[in-house]
């Protein structure tokens, strides 16, 4: 049986607005499958949005989950028979503003503590071509 990271089963039935039970393994899988695509989409850890949340998802990302949940119980089929369009604002807008942009290198503060150079060089030690060359130098 699939498990929630952080909807309820109750809160996706509210908001599929579904009153019975026969549906509720369905509602589980749709309800995991949309928690993972928002998350994924994040491109962060479900641990991280928690702390950005103040110890819970964002209510935000909690709202884009539930209407994908709702959506994958609605429309079931791969491909619909009408054209059908994106409401503005909805989905894109609430998981955007947690979107990680660029997976950024340490500032050069950091490397420099750590012992690399800008160009990720070892600045502890010199490598063994500046030996060499050092030692050319010195015999020249």
């Amino acid at each position: 049986m699939e498990t929630l990271a952080f909807l309820s089963l109750d809160e996706i039935k509210q908001q599929c607005r579904v009153d019975f039970e026969e549906d509720d393994r369905l509602l589980l899988i749709y309800g995991a499958a949309a928690e993972r695509a928002v998350v994924d989409a994040t491109r962060r850890p479900l641990r991280e949005l928690a702390l950005m949340g103040g110890g819970a998802v964002p209510v935000r990302l909690r709202l884009a989950a539930l209407m994908l949940a709702a959506h994958f119980y609605r429309v079931r089929e791969p491909v619909a028979g009408l054209s059908q369009a994106a409401v503005p604002y909805t989905l894109d807008y609430l998981v955007k503003p947690y979107v990680r942009l660029t997976e950024r290198p340490a500032p050069p503060c950091r490397r420099a503590v750590a012992g690399l150079g800008s160009d990720g060089a070892n600045l502890n030690g010199a490598n063994e071509a500046d030996e060499a060359s050092e030692k050319l130098t010195m015999d020249s």
